[in-house]
């Protein structure tokens, strides 16, 4: 049972982490301002983690010390300041000079490097630091937090992520004339994206299209190269998306970002959000728009299912109210708060063993976990209403969402229990939740 209880928490934690990484690639493909990508970095890397530092560190020119470049829980006046070894004395120098990830547990009972003052003065640790690489490595981002942990090989994958990201973002705003004019080190940087990208043409053509956007709209690689725009858009969309494409091209607007309807090579209608700005050559003109593509379809799909299932239930003529693994009840329709004879505040203010008279409050943790694992189970039960009064009632449940469902059409009749839990593996990379 704990195995099965952690396999939700690990997916929603990917989903979350491809978000992330999905946020910081849009903000980088803006063209946004180096100091502000990196503060919003180190924000993003905090957050998804659940940390209270986070330090994003630049190896200054003569390679013997590193600066705090940006970041996010540290004393006023440090960012900016403070100095880090770039030796293996310090977990990010030694992050740096090994070109791999350096986890710490405990820092105080770490032998292998000296604790350093800016870590020990904010009363860190634990810790994870990986390096920001590149054609020179431009320096190191790590996460640190007061409390012990340990870090897991998914987190260290996403730290990797958001450090890749940056990497490709500097290396595009340092030598962005450079990178445009090499393909291969624009290829590179683009292929590698965790997102859908295209590069078109003034004409509206494909040119290029990495592995992510084939593998979104249905075609083996090398085949979306030659079609257009239009043909990859809804109809009903292709005006907007014309106009704002022109505008681009024109320079009118830096970059634009809309959410859309697109077609696969099957036919088939997704969503998705398109992000677009422009390379330009020497001389100022917009030779290639790069477009970046985040895949919104299962994302509408669920949020379309639960207002379908929501207004259905609401509207039922059933009895129905839902409650959570504490088994407090979260909502309740007015056929439930009919029935039971509370006021709805009344009714969401207590928990199912309150009403159900064949379960204690002891008991209910047991029984929940006992619902997930075998996904159905029914017995007999009975409601107590707030006048005394109680129901006999058939049980059943069945495993679904994380809140539990309860239906009952009249006092002597049957109630269902319907228990589900969202399963966040529907999501895809880079989708907002």
């Amino acid at each position: 049972m704990g195995e099965s209880s952690r396999v939700p928490e690990e997916t929603r934690m990917s989903a979350r982490c491809h978000a992330a990484v999905a946020r910081l690639g849009r903000l980088a493909l803006t063209g946004a301002e180096l100091s502000a990508l990196l503060n919003e970095a180190a924000r993003i890397a905090a957050d998804t983690l659940d940390v209270e530092f986070c330090k994003i560190l630049e190896l200054l020119p003569a390679r013997e010390s590193l600066l705090l470049r940006a970041g996010v829980g540290w004393k006023e006046g440090l960012v900016g300041r403070a100095i880090v070894p770039a030796s293996s004395e310090s977990d990010a120098g030694r992050a740096l000079l090994r070109q791999e990830p350096v986890v710490v547990e405990n820092l105080r009972d770490e032998p292998r490097f000296r604790q350093s003052s800016l870590l020990l003065d904010h009363g860190v640790t634990s810790g994870a630091s990986v390096v920001i690489s590149g054609a020179e490595p431009f320096g190191v981002i790590g996460v640190h937090t007061s409390r012990p942990r340990s870090f897991s090989k998914s987190e260290l994958v996403f730290l990797e992520a958001i450090a890749e990201v940056l990497s490709h973002a500097i290396q595009l705003q340092h030598t962005h004339e450079a990178v445009r004019q090499s393909g291969e080190r624009f290829r590179h940087a683009f292929e590698t994206a965790p997102i859908g990208m295209t590069l078109a043409g003034p004409d509206h053509r494909l040119v290029l299209a990495n592995r992510v956007a084939c593998e979104l709209f249905g075609y083996a690689e090398g085949e979306l190269t030659g079609l257009t725009i239009e043909q990859i858009t809804h109809p009903e969309d292709v005006p907007r998306v014309v106009e704002l494409t022109e505008k681009l091209f024109r320079g009118e607007v830096p970059y634009f970002q809309i959410l859309k309807r697109a077609l696969t090579k099957r036919g088939d209608t997704i969503w998705v959000q398109l992000t677009v700005t422009v390379a330009r050559d020497g001389e100022g003109n917009p030779p290639y728009a790069i477009g970046m593509i985040e895949d919104l379809t299962g994302q509408r799909e669920r949020r379309r299912d639960l207002q379908l299932a929501r207004h259905t239930i609401s509207n039922a003529q059933e009895a129905t109210c839902w409650a959570d693994a504490s088994g407090r009840f979260t909502d309740a329709n007015d056929a439930a708060v009919k029935l039971l004879g509370f006021f709805r505040r009344e009714l969401l203010s207590l928990t199912a063993p309150d009403v159900d008279l064949t379960i204690t409050p002891e008991a209910w943790p047991e029984a929940w976990i006992e619902i997930k694992r075998r996904g159905c189970l029914a017995r007999e039960s009975f409601l107590r209403a707030l006048d005394g009064r109680t129901f006999p009632i058939d049980l059943t449940v069945s495993h679904m969402e994380s809140v539990l469902s309860w239906c009952a059409p009249s006092p002597g009749t049957s109630l269902r229990i319907v228990k589900s839990f969202l399963r966040s593996d529907r999501s895809r990379p880079g989708q907002r939740q």
